[in-house]
């Protein structure tokens, strides 16, 4: 889950409704802007929220648990554009793509289901994806929930 920023889809009511269905939620929160790092902390109702430097509320991470991005089911990921092999572009800094990335190594991997958040009108031809970006496992945009296949991440065919 995210809190949007600017013109990201606004995920309020998807995020009051698990909340209200006893799901456990986790909001990203910039631990480390020189890097472009962040965690996953537990979201509540009565978290203490702080706003970043960009703008951004994010549970107070002082006050909250923190989570292993490993262990966590889903991410919803806000994104400026997207194409049909599941590539996203963010806004720039990253967040996402380093934080994600290390889940991309290794033999035995669990990783969350990666789903982006947007809209039609955000559809590219083709993005071209750099070493360091993490794929989209799906898509939800007005029109609804669309997975991609898992050949479509492949860089040789970027």
């Amino acid at each position: 889950m995210y809190f949007a920023y600017g013109h990201e889809a606004d995920l309020r009511y998807v995020i009051d409704v698990a909340r209200r269905r006893g799901c456990l939620l986790y909001l990203p929160v910039i631990t480390d802007f020189r890097h472009s790092r962040m965690r996953f902390v537990r979201y509540r109702t009565d978290s203490v929220m702080r706003v970043n430097r960009y703008g951004i509320a994010e549970p107070d991470r002082r006050h909250a648990e923190a989570i292993p991005v490993r262990k966590l089911d889903l991410v919803l990921l806000p994104l400026v554009a997207f194409d049909e092999r599941g590539w996203r572009l963010g806004s720039g800094a990253g967040f996402y793509d380093r934080s994600l990335h290390h889940l991309r190594a290794g033999r035995r991997w669990r990783r969350p289901t990666l789903i982006g958040v947007g809209y039609e009108c955000q559809r590219v031809a083709r993005l071209q994806p750099d070493r360091w970006d993490v794929p989209l496992d799906g898509m939800l945009t007005e029109r609804g929930l669309r997975y991609f296949t898992h050949h479509a991440h492949s860089m040789e065919s970027s």
